[in-house]
């Protein structure tokens, strides 16, 4: 196979047995549905007519997504979709499981090559060549090494960049502010946010979205620098395509408007529809998609509190660190900060 080549990684420790035998599981279910007509029953050309509510309730149940609010954004990220699903059982057969070693199997789950695909619009071979990219990009940072951030586990407020659980859309919500780091270090910002990634997804095997807040409290000339962006932003795109919901920003300042010119081109138009920027209007947003007091009793507090290294409400963080243990115990161990003593 063409991608044999990749075998030659040693494997961690993952079995390989059971990723063989349900890849091959999927294949055939995903093979079946298409024989019964489930996977072709919207084709492209009529989806041109089609409102973006329609295609989503054409959807094989299991490959439905709740409306966005923007129904540009719902068409366009359900012919993405529908794109994906015909191109599945093709794809699938670019990535066998003899050709692939163990986490690269437990990567290449059903969901994870629906998401490359969907990336690219259900071309095969742009697909094949991101899922390439992907794969040598995670064998040389991040298979067969343990899920931690090296920076985090000799300071804990080195990053701010953590889950706090999921909303009502079923996505995982996930808080930043650059302002509360310690560490401005763009590589080192980089490995934490990829393995905070890998935490929640099962090491991006399994779906899902987030909802990336950015805090934009504290952010001053000094945060001008774009280098952080061109490089996070890329490799959400390249390497964790379709894993963003939304992208919230909170509270932006007049300055950030240039930063926010220089940004946008490199995201793509379906990437840009997802972008929200809340001022007055963010508790109301909070209200509608939280899913627990903890979640919304932690925004409104941190929000309230000063933006320096360090600096969180300890009472609401560390109840909604204890919610996101129960599901997630690795990131709750080591993703969240401990407020500094002195703030």
């Amino acid at each position: 196979g063409r991608h044999r080549h990749l075998a030659s990684l040693r494997p961690m420790a993952f079995c390989g047995c059971c990723s063989r035998d349900r890849a091959r599981a999927q294949r055939e279910l995903g093979d079946d549905a298409k024989s019964r007509g489930m996977t072709t029953r919207v084709t492209k050309q009529g989806s041109e007519s089609s409102s973006g509510s329609d295609l989503i309730d054409a959807l094989p149940p299991e490959h439905r997504f709740p409306p966005t609010g923007d129904p540009v954004l719902d068409k366009l990220m359900a012919e993405r979709r529908i794109a994906a699903i015909q191109a599945l059982p093709e794809f699938r057969t670019r990535y066998e499981p003899d050709a692939l070693n163990a986490p690269q199997n437990h990567f290449c789950s059903d969901s994870t090559l629906l998401r490359y695909l969907e990336a690219r619009d259900g071309d095969l071979a742009k697909a094949s060549d991101m899922m390439d990219s992907s794969l040598k990009w995670r064998a040389n940072k991040l298979d067969e090494r343990e899920l931690h951030c090296p920076a985090c586990s000799r300071d804990s407020n080195a990053h701010c960049f953590f889950p706090i659980g999921l909303d009502s859309r079923g996505w995982q919500l996930v808080y930043s502010c650059g302002a509360r780091a310690k560490d401005k270090n763009t590589e080192s910002s980089i490995v934490h946010m990829s393995w905070v990634m890998e935490e929640i997804f099962n090491r991006s095997s399994e779906p899902g979205k987030i909802v990336w807040i950015i805090d934009m409290h504290g952010f001053g000339y000094k945060d001008m620098d774009t280098k952080m962006a061109k490089t996070a932003l890329p490799m959400f795109s390249d390497h964790y395509p379709e894993r963003m919901g939304q992208i919230v920003i909170i509270d932006p300042p007049a300055i950030f408007k240039g930063v926010w010119e220089l940004v946008m081109p490199l995201l793509d138009p379906v990437t840009q529809r997802k972008v929200k920027l809340l001022r007055g209007d963010k508790f109301d947003y909070f209200r509608k998609y939280c899913t627990t007091p903890a979640q919304y009793t932690f925004l409104e507090a941190v929000l309230q509190t000063k933006a320096v290294p360090g600096s969180y409400p300890e009472e609401a963080l560390e109840t909604v660190r204890a919610e996101v243990a129960k599901t997630f115990p690795g990131a709750a161990r080591n993703a969240y900060p401990n407020p500094a003593p002195h703030v």
